[in-house]
């Protein structure tokens, strides 16, 4: 995951703050279910393959080299490899599409901005010195620690954090982010940032706001890319083993 560094605008009893990176880069698959599901697919797959291709050489006999049955028949297993070694590039590239980047914009007392309504919250992020104008609410998401999300790209999250045994303010802190990046699923951390001064305790909330006109991408697109590939591949099993 990358997430960039920003300073924030001091507006409204706001503090700018630095921002360390949420996540490790080697973390980041960690966080994103499909991930994994491509990666054990893809590897599934892959090894099933060449398995029938070592069973279709080793039913050939010394003479494979010479067979030219044997030969068209191996021409045609390499040219299918090359197409599922292609489609398999394509899953990787649409895993690492669903990494996640947040761009943390900084934190300020949940105490000076409560109550913890979707319309307090927007008037947080404008009050912070976000421009607000025809933002709306996109998305009120469950939370669990860590917490995973389909959000529209370029939106604002505002999340908050419990004031915890070593916060500073009240009732805690509101943090803000911006996805950026194009990125549609992102990882929202369970705890407040190590510079927040106003709350070390969990998280409790996460709204996102977003132009009008837009609407929180689903997982539906990803899984019927996932589906159209894996039925792709099995086709091509198929007709390897005929």
């Amino acid at each position: 995951m990358h997430l960039a560094s920003q300073s924030a605008p001091t507006n409204g009893g706001s503090v700018g703050l630095s921002y360390n990176p949420l996540l490790p880069r080697e973390k980041v698959c960690k966080h994103v279910v499909k991930c994994r599901l491509f990666q054990a697919a893809i590897f599934q797959i892959l090894t099933d393959t060449i398995e029938d291709f070592v069973k279709i050489l080793s039913a050939s006999g010394p003479n494979f080299a010479t067979s030219a049955r044997a030969l068209k028949s191996t021409l045609k297993i390499m040219k299918l490899l090359k197409y599922l070694l292609t489609l398999a590039a394509v899953t990787g590239a649409l895993t690492v599409s669903a990494k996640a980047d947040l761009d943390f914009l900084g934190a300020v007392s949940f105490f000076d901005n409560k109550p913890n309504s979707p319309a307090a919250n927007l008037i947080a992020l404008g009050n912070f010195g976000v421009d607000t104008t025809g933002l709306v609410l996109c998305g009120d998401f469950p939370v669990d620690g860590d917490t995973t999300i389909s959000v529209m790209a370029g939106s604002y999250l505002v999340v908050h954090y419990g004031k915890g045994s070593g916060g500073t303010s009240k009732g805690g802190s509101l943090e803000f982010f911006q996805v950026i990046n194009g990125e549609t699923s992102v990882t929202v951390p369970g705890f407040p940032n190590a510079n927040d001064p106003f709350a070390t305790g969990g998280i409790s909330s996460i709204r996102e706001f977003c132009p009008p006109g837009t609407h929180v991408p689903d997982s539906g697109t990803t899984a019927m890319l996932l589906g159209s590939a894996l039925t792709g591949v099995a086709l091509v099993r198929r007709y390897l083993k005929r």
